[in-house]
């Protein structure tokens, strides 16, 4: 029973840690982003609809429903809002390279992308690739979504799977896209944090992204459903990888740590009450000014009344938020 408390109070100190922002920062280098497709197919692609499959599939995700507490958690009905969530994170951040598989089971697709991404060194996609596809092959989500993966990201193939309609869960799986894709080596990376335990790191950085994003695109309704949704999905995450501990205890543990998880989120502070999204309030301030009309004015040092220093140059470089594709072979095995 002492156990049991110290796992809790554990999973809760570790979920606080998601709203106090302790979390690894992106490493947002362009070096091995990749602009370009895999293929000529369209980036967005859904699956067909099979009402006894996607039944079956709303059924297994039971677990995952009462763990956030939404029924629209892998429900195997994505809305037209869910998908154009996503894709504005994706644009925005230059991920045209990035499958997105809604709802869909496509795996010679897969194994294909697999042995074309060769932004990952073979040596990484030939073994935790192959694994990782493997699993997506006989335990497709369309049907396991709520038992096994979810919606998610496979790094190897550089795929996102969607099959619930709850926007944060869908930017989420942008956001673990993007920070494998901006990573000087994506494969180490991608396959050292999927370890056990390890994977808790890019699990909160990747809710931190979305808070981010959300707080400076969205609505302030949108910003309480991010955290509605991803605080128990992480306190859920926590608990399964306690549960590895305890042979046969993964669905309780994981289920008592989405508890926790809303319990953290009613606890923690909310958004101010019609605070606007920054963007939206930036906006605001964007006037012409007499240099826009004017360029070629410029005001000197010495035009400046005494004691009034000039405003300070900018410098140091901007660094570019957009993929840029960089030429690689599998002469790279492991990267």
């Amino acid at each position: 029973m002492k156990s049991r408390a110290a796992v809790l109070l554990l999973a809760l100190s570790i979920t606080s840690g998601c709203a106090a922002h302790r979390v690894p920062t992106f490493d947002q280098s362009p070096a091995n982003g990749m602009s370009r497709p895999l293929d000529d197919s369209p980036q967005f692609e859904r699956g067909d609809a099979h009402p006894v499959v996607d039944g079956v599939g709303w059924v297994l995700g039971v677990p995952e429903k009462i763990a956030l507490w939404d029924r629209r958690a892998s429900n195997h009905q994505v809305s037209a809002d869910t998908e154009l969530k996503l894709s504005e994170y994706m644009a925005a951040n230059g991920m045209g390279s990035t499958k997105v598989r809604i709802n869909q089971y496509a795996p010679g697709d897969e194994w294909r992308r697999l042995a074309a991404n060769k932004s990952v060194g073979a040596g990484w996609r030939y073994t935790f690739g192959a694994v990782r596809t493997l699993g997506y092959t006989i335990l497709p989500g369309r049907v396991f979504s709520g038992l096994v993966g979810g919606d998610s990201y496979n790094p190897y193939t550089d795929s996102i799977y969607v099959y619930s309609d709850i926007p944060a869960l869908a930017v989420e799986q942008g956001a673990h896209a993007k920070n494998v894709r901006w990573r000087d080596n994506p494969g180490t990376y991608a396959s050292i944090y999927s370890l056990p335990i390890l994977t808790l790191y890019p699990e909160q950085a990747a809710k931190e992204e979305v808070y981010a994003h959300v707080a400076q695109n969205g609505t302030y309704d949108e910003q309480v459903a991010a955290r509605d949704a991803l605080y128990p999905q992480f306190g859920s995450e926590i608990g399964g990888q306690t549960g590895l501990f305890v042979p046969g205890s993964t669905i309780v543990f994981s289920l008592a740590g989405a508890g926790v998880g809303h319990a953290v989120n009613a606890m923690s502070p909310a958004p101010e009450v019609g605070m606007e999204p920054f963007a939206q309030a930036a906006a605001k301030y964007e006037q012409s000014t007499e240099l826009a009309d004017a360029p070629e004015k410029t005001t000197w040092p010495s035009d400046f009344a005494e004691g009034i220093a000039p405003p300070a140059a900018a410098s140091g470089e901007v660094r570019q938020a957009n993929a840029v594709e960089t030429p690689s072979s599998d002469a790279t095995i492991l990267r």
